[in-house]
């Protein structure tokens, strides 16, 4: 039971980092275009 519980502690905690890191791709692109227009 232990390791399940790890498991998914270990998939929401990627699948939280996947979308920090998809939001700060769009951010930072949204950005760069704000700066070029």
């Amino acid at each position: 039971m232990h390791t399940e519980r790890a498991n998914e502690t270990t998939a929401v905690a990627w699948s939280a980092l996947g979308v920090g890191l998809i939001n700060g791709l769009m951010s930072g692109r949204s950005y760069w275009l704000l700066r070029y227009f």
